[in-house]
């Protein structure tokens, strides 16, 4: 998790890499909090499923998606990458039981039933971060679009 791809490249800008970065001593990327979403809104459905994410209940993360959502990876000719909530919940248990995955909201752009969040993933050891685009169809995630960079943390 949708994404336009201008809003894409909107969200990749590249930024001057500070003197400490190139000594390995740059400061994580600030989480960014915002003021409540509206209940029902596409902000407070996409925040509710992500806080289910960091609890690691995968049964309420799950709730957030509607029974035949769509997951697709940003890039020419991908096709669906997973489809309904049975394959989410098949895929997103083990890593949530094993690896007890967080996410942090980093940027965030709202328009209308799209919900672009830039998020930062750790997994263990692991951590990454990346866009994931939301669409929000009848109070439920209907389809999310990944870009590369949070595909290598997602679960196979």
């Amino acid at each position: 998790m949708i994404f336009h791809l201008a809003v894409l490249a909107a969200l990749s800008t590249a930024v001057a890499t500070p003197p400490a970065a190139a000594q390995g001593t740059a400061p994580p990327p600030t989480t960014i909090t915002l003021p409540p979403a509206p209940p029902g809104s596409p902000a407070a459905i996409v925040d509710a499923q992500m806080a289910a994410y960091n609890s690691g209940d995968v049964e309420a993360f799950a709730a957030f998606y509607a029974d035949d959502v769509e997951f697709f990876d940003l890039g020419p000719g991908n096709p669906t990458t997973m489809q309904g909530k049975a394959a989410l919940i098949k895929r997103y248990r083990p890593a949530m039981e094993k690896a007890h995955p967080r996410a942090r909201l980093l940027n965030r752009i709202v328009d209308g039933r799209f919900v672009i969040n830039r998020e930062q993933i750790v997994a263990g050891a692991n951590n990454n971060s990346g866009a994931a685009i939301y669409e929000i169809v009848d109070g439920k995630i209907a389809r999310v679009w990944f870009t590369p960079a949070v595909l290598r943390l997602r679960p196979k």
